[in-house]
């Protein structure tokens, strides 16, 4: 990029950039009102438009394949606008997806700001300690005026209302992830300390945060970590020992906490109920909402009913349901309540049909299969992947900021270093 020609000297680009990448990664976790994430997006954007150069930065996003994926994602949201049959919410959902488009032209247009890709996700997992800490802090206080043990577990446990569990469980895993791949490889991540101190930190958060599908996500992605770790074959008796500890370890301490425990056998319950009642109970939402949902794809398999609108079609096909759920305190029709498919694909089929899902599995499927592809960006995939199988994930501002920010940031390939 020609200094001569930007507005704003390089310098000044590379601080306003590297200070908003921070703040984005370290409030990420946290995702408060004041100030709001956005700002570092905006922040970003002064300095990408003050910089010029845009010939370069075309140039730079058509050879940024995961750049080019995000932008298809969402000019296909967009395209959704035109059919759909809720234009406000489908308005509401494209403005949310705002920053898949915004990461994707100020990171895959600027692949030189990517030099600070480990100080970022050093900041995020930093950022992701300390919510863990803030976290089981409240929770200790509350436990003190109410001495109820669940203060520790599940939506008790977290303090972000913009980021829920099943979000917060997702980043745990990530972050869990990349740290053990680290220390694996016996390579000081942020330090080595730090590194295992985070890791365990990660890990207990995991257990009291008690997401049922992130225990399974916690599962596989240690098997995949060793399993890769171990065909080094000096590593393999050491990597396979130290994954059958971790997880006869993660087991017991599951079972030993009552909050946990009880999630775990929730989560049993709700897989028996896929075929009948338990004690006389409908304990499992994304039964109907799956089969439903379902329902509704295929009378618009390929363009779906549009962006905004798939809520709308699912809720029309749960009028025909009889379903009751208790809630604590009463019986309700699963029809009186408003729902979303509680699964990505679904989601992405019910709205956009099986283009979009193709556009989403290419997003999942092109960087696993691309050799030059950073491993923790595969990590970052697969967490992912996992984490769309029981969750809309990209439907709330905690998804979508997660993912579109990472995306690029781990994928895109970072431009040759210069030798004089």
């Amino acid at each position: 990029m020609p200094k001569n020609n930007a507005i704003l000297p390089l310098k000044w680009q590379e601080r306003l950039y590297w200070y908003s990448l921070l703040f984005f990664a370290l409030l990420l976790p946290f995702q408060p009102t004041t100030p709001p994430l956005t700002l570092s997006i905006m922040l970003m954007g002064l300095a990408w438009l003050l910089s010029l150069g845009f010939k370069a930065k075309y140039a730079a996003l058509l050879q940024n394949r995961p750049a080019l994926l995000l932008v298809v994602y969402f000019l296909w949201c967009v395209f959704g606008l035109l059919y759909t049959s809720n234009l406000k919410e489908g308005s509401n959902d494209v403005f949310q997806k705002i920053p898949f488009l915004a990461f994707a032209l100020l990171l895959g247009a600027m692949p030189q700001f990517l030099k600070y890709r480990d100080k970022v996700l050093h900041a995020f997992l930093l950022a992701l300690g300390a919510i863990c800490i803030y976290s089981f802090a409240e929770a200790y206080l509350s436990f003190r005026e109410t001495q109820d043990p669940l203060e520790f577990y599940f939506t008790k446990l977290v303090v972000s209302e913009r980021v829920p569990p099943h979000y917060l469980g997702m980043y745990l895993n990530f972050g869990y992830a990349v740290l053990l791949y680290n220390i694996l490889r016996q390579k000081s991540y942020i330090n080595r300390v730090l590194d295992v101190f985070l890791a365990l930190l990660f890990f207990v958060t995991l257990i009291f945060l008690s997401v049922r599908m992130q225990y399974l996500t916690f599962v596989l992605i240690n098997l995949i970590l060793i399993w890769r770790f171990s065909r080094e074959k000096k590593g393999q008796l050491f990597a396979w020992g130290a994954m059958l500890a971790v997880l006869v370890g993660f087991s017991l301490a599951i079972y030993s906490f009552e909050g946990s425990r009880r999630r775990v056998t929730d989560a049993i319950n709700e897989a028996i109920s896929f075929k009948e009642k338990v004690n006389d109970k409908q304990t499992n939402h994304r039964k109907f909402l799956w089969k439903y949902g379902w329902e509704s794809i295929r009378e618009h398999p390929v363009l779906g009913v549009g962006t905004g609108a798939a809520d709308d079609a699912l809720s029309q096909k749960l009028q025909k349901s009889d379903a009751q759920f208790w809630n604590g305190q009463d019986l309700y029709y699963i029809r009186d309540q408003a729902y979303n498919f509680h699964n990505e694909y679904l989601q992405q089929l019910g709205a956009h049909g099986s283009t979009g899902l193709f556009i989403l599995l290419l997003l999942l499927a092109v960087p696993i299969l691309g050799i030059s592809t950073p491993y923790e960006g595969k990590i970052f995939i697969v967490v992912c992947a996992l984490s769309f199988l029981t969750e809309s994930m990209l439907q709330r501002q905690a998804g979508i900021l997660f993912f579109s920010f990472f995306y690029p940031l781990l994928l895109s390939r970072q431009p040759p270093v210069a030798v004089h």
